[in-house]
């Protein structure tokens, strides 16, 4: 059969994830095992390829696939909905199916908010999608056979399963680079799965770290510099440092086999699972970047959300990337609950003393499968979900959320002005013009969003005065 799997336009551009870079390595995936099950595939990556809405009905179209697969997040859900009614109007015999993390926490909403839909994956795809292009090519219609997958079945009830986590991560087949359009970055994944447990994640791959074998991710590193001969890679890992022991086998590798000389990384973790002698050897091994979810700057806060880590481990870790002369990044949420004013300034101001080389600060979003949605839902933890369109489901220019002690006006001047602190209380002007420059677009979203709400503010409300205050004021309390 021909199968064609599409990764969507983005509706608006406002996060960095709708900027591609580099390939869906998901889809990578999928296509192989796909190919290797004797399909002939299509991986259309429109983020990187920069296509837009008619570019991909249009490829799509061209292709005459027998299923069309599409994976979505959950604030990409109406742009595929949008596409999925235009492919069933032009191709009203093919099969389409959809996946990702908002279908796998909400499948029967999905399908019933998108009727053309034939078949939800949820989880993890290589082997539910397999089994039902299998059951669509021999006509078997007994679909209850098949874990990870939603339909309706002869009743017209949506039904679904969920399927266990792929054990054995090396009997995947790589990613075959033929489907992928060049860039300078290709991502790479040696474990999935995260055992801990945020209030704000739904843990898209399971709570059981799974790793793949040394040998099996350096000859995917060798072949993507062989065919495709990236910059630099990124391991797009959830925690990438939670077994320090693998990560020092894994640095050894790369440096004894040669990489280290021909391409640089980065990776992402947490400040608790790094050491003095684990960020040695990854630089050693050819890191240039490590990224640290920390969140808050409120110890409390740190507490109520489940992560983990406290203040002292955070600056613990950015300042040994420091050490090491490694840029470091620092990821920071507003809007956690029972979020204050206060807390939210020891946010801002935590980022500042950190001074990472970048930041991104994010407005928290009630995502499907986390608990955060749950407490927000029956307007627990100081809550008001004031938007059910998925596109504002993003953690830029989103407007999901807001809390009885902060607007969501408020959270959005927060936002803007954490990131303006960062760089003017340290003194990094040409920084600074340099991320305006960079995101132009993003800024002037923000400030329409930040001056469209100025006349709508709620009693109390953050004025101007007080917004020159957070930016330039050492320790700034409104009361």
């Amino acid at each position: 059969m021909r199968v064609i799997l599409v990764n969507p336009p983005p509706e608006q551009k406002c996060e960095r994830y709708d900027y591609a870079i580099s390939q869906h390595i998901g889809l990578g995936y999928l296509a192989s095992a796909t190919e290797d099950s004797g399909h002939t595939v299509r991986l259309l990556d429109a983020k990187l390829e920069r296509l837009n809405f008619d570019n991909v009905i249009n490829e799509i179209n061209n292709f005459r696939p027998d299923v069309i697969g599409f994976t979505a997040m959950t604030h990409e859900i109406n742009v595929v909905s949008k596409l999925v009614n235009k492919c069933r109007d032009i191709r009203s015999d093919t099969y389409i199916v959809v996946g990702g993390v908002h279908i796998s926490a909400l499948p029967e909403e999905t399908l019933k908010m998108m009727p053309c839909v034939d078949f939800g994956i949820i989880g993890e795809g290589e082997e539910s999608f397999i089994k039902l292009l299998s059951c669509i090519e021999n006509g078997n219609n007994d679909l209850s056979v098949i874990d990870g997958l939603a339909f309706r079945n002869a009743n017209k009830d949506i039904v679904w399963s969920y399927s266990d986590r792929i054990a054995n991560l090396d009997l995947l087949p790589h990613p075959n680079c033929k489907h992928f359009a060049r860039a300078k970055v290709y991502n790479i994944i040696a474990t999935r799965g995260c055992p801990y447990s945020c209030v704000f994640c739904m843990r898209a791959m399971g709570k059981k770290v799974r790793k793949r074998s040394v040998d099996n991710i350096i000859s995917e590193m060798e072949n993507a510099i062989k065919y495709l001969s990236p910059k630099q890679f990124v391991f797009y890992d959830e925690t990438f440092t939670v077994d320090k022991k693998f990560v020092h086998r894994l640095c050894d590798e790369i440096i004894d086999r040669g990489i280290r000389d021909k391409i640089k990384w980065v990776a992402m973790t947490r400040a608790d699972t790094i050491d003095d002698s684990t960020m040695k050897k990854m630089k050693d091994a050819g890191l240039i970047y490590i990224e640290f979810g920390v969140e808050s700057g409120n110890d409390e806060v740190l507490k109520r959300i489940k992560k983990g880590i406290s203040k002292q481990e955070a600056s613990y870790a950015v300042n040994l990337a420091k050490k090491h002369d490694i840029r470091v990044g620092c990821d920071f949420i507003l809007g956690h609950p029972y979020e204050t004013l206060d807390t939210a300034l020891d946010t801002i101001r935590f980022a500042s003393e950190l001074n990472a080389d970048i930041i991104n600060l994010g407005i928290m979003v009630p995502y499907p499968g986390t608990e955060v949605r749950e407490k927000a839902l029956n307007g627990k933890w100081g809550y008001k979900i004031i938007s059910t369109d998925w596109s504002d489901y993003n953690k830029e220019l989103g407007n999901a959320l807001e809390l009885e002690n902060l607007c969501r006006a408020d959270l959005e001047k927060l936002q803007l002005l954490g990131y303006m602190r960062l760089f003017l209380a340290n003194k990094r002007y040409l920084d600074f013009m340099k991320f305006v420059i960079a995101y132009r677009k993003e800024a002037l979203g923000y400030v329409k969003n930040i001056m469209s709400k100025f006349g709508k503010q709620k009693k109390g409300s953050l004025k101007i005065i007080d917004m020159i205050r957070i930016v330039f004021a050492k320790n700034y309390r409104r009361h």
